[in-house]
């Protein structure tokens, strides 16, 4: 059985010119399969009475996992490692203790974050520690407590598993922050990015109405397909002022914004305490320049937190920051998904056997991608 790996780009062997390569924010990393073993499981050992055994069926990639590529492209090629953090699963062997989860269940990664407490002490006996479940989603076998996984909707397809969890999660999240109901109105900033696409499903969901702006003019109709009412295409090479201008007239035609939900806060936080109506609400989760060799470090503006926040002041904005979401946040998600009010977005399925290359490629790299980028084991039992 063999897992999704990347290896170190530096000090190159002979052995990793045969493997297949892709670019992420200018790090240039060897990657394909290498083989996986089993971890040992006792069900009975207190250490792992409340644990599940995952057997891995399929993983997706999220913004946050290029910094592991950046990490590897400082290490020798010699070293591999896993990557993701979205995953879906069978469970073959549950803990003694476990009594919500049990062998065949199908299972998503449950990211309940709100603020890592008990990263400053010991963790008590059968305690998890707060958010992302694992950094190596594409390791083909995970041990994980029982509390930080979630049974699959029999309806949800294994490919639209693997994009659910950390995204609908943390969408929910921020709607719930942004206190959106029927009547109000969210500007989505970044419109096509994966977590925008949740945003809009979760905004639309509480019975807001959606309004977004992106600067791919192809996503237009796909925005709308997803119930976004109004979009703003801008251009990257705008100036400050007329891109401010053009957000301006936009917000003005669609009677005023009552909150801006946005995945890249150092891209849009200026512009948005200037376009929300006094009162509104802002909410981030994210920044676009997350390590010195991103392209979209360029795009973002500096910062001025005199602006910024004189803007907050005079309009009575309040500014929110958001990581991921609480356990309540996947549970409407799932119900909503159950219900037919929200949908996952899946761009395309790459099957084992397939390049890996080509889906980290497309995963972080095509200006035409629409949704997450899913990775499925062929030989998944």
């Amino acid at each position: 059985m063999q897992h999704v790996v990347i290896y170190g780009a530096q000090q190159p062997t002979i052995a990793s010119a045969r493997r297949d390569h892709v670019t992420v924010d200018g790090v240039r990393l060897g990657c394909g399969l290498a083989p996986a073993r089993r971890p040992a499981f006792d069900p009975h050992d207190a250490a792992q009475r409340t644990q599940v055994l995952v057997e891995v069926l399929g993983f997706s990639c999220n913004y946050r996992d290029k910094a592991f590529f950046v990490v590897m492209g400082g290490l020798p090629s010699s070293r591999c490692t896993p990557v993701g953090s979205e995953f879906v699963g069978r469970v073959v062997a549950v803990g003694d203790a476990v009594e919500a989860l049990a062998v065949g269940d199908r299972v998503m990664p449950d990211q309940h974050y709100v603020g890592n407490m008990a990263a400053r002490r010991p963790l008590a006996a059968g305690e998890a520690r707060e958010g992302v479940a694992t950094n190596q989603s594409s390791r083909r076998w995970v041990v994980l407590p029982a509390v930080k996984l979630r049974r699959v909707p029999d309806a949800m397809s294994t490919a639209t598993a693997a994009t659910f969890g950390l995204n609908a999660q943390t969408a929910y999240a921020m709607v719930r922050k942004a206190e959106l109901s029927a009547g109000k109105t969210a500007l989505i900033f970044g419109a096509s990015s994966n977590t925008s696409l949740f945003l809009a499903g979760a905004a639309r969901a509480v019975g807001a109405r959606v309004v977004a702006a992106t600067t791919r003019e192809s996503a237009v109709p796909k925005l709308r397909a997803l119930g976004v009412s109004d979009v703003l295409v801008t251009d990257r090479r705008w100036g400050g002022a007329a891109r401010r201008e053009a957000f301006e007239a936009f917000v003005g035609a669609v009677g005023g914004v009552d909150a801006a939900l946005d995945p890249f806060y150092d891209l849009h936080i200026a512009l948005a305490t200037e376009v929300l109506s006094p009162g509104g609400r802002y909410v981030t989760c994210g920044l676009a320049g997350q390590n010195e060799y991103s392209a979209a470090q360029a795009a973002a503006e500096p910062l001025d937190a005199h602006r910024i926040l004189r803007a907050a002041m005079f309009r009575n904005l309040s500014l929110i920051g958001n990581c991921i979401g609480t356990h309540d946040d996947l549970t409407r998600a799932l119900n909503d998904y159950r219900n037919g009010q929200l949908s996952a977005v899946v761009d395309r399925v790459y099957q084992g056997g397939v390049s890996v290359g080509a889906f980290f490629d497309r995963t972080f790299n095509a200006p035409d991608r629409f949704g997450k980028v899913v990775y499925l084991y062929g030989d998944a039992h």
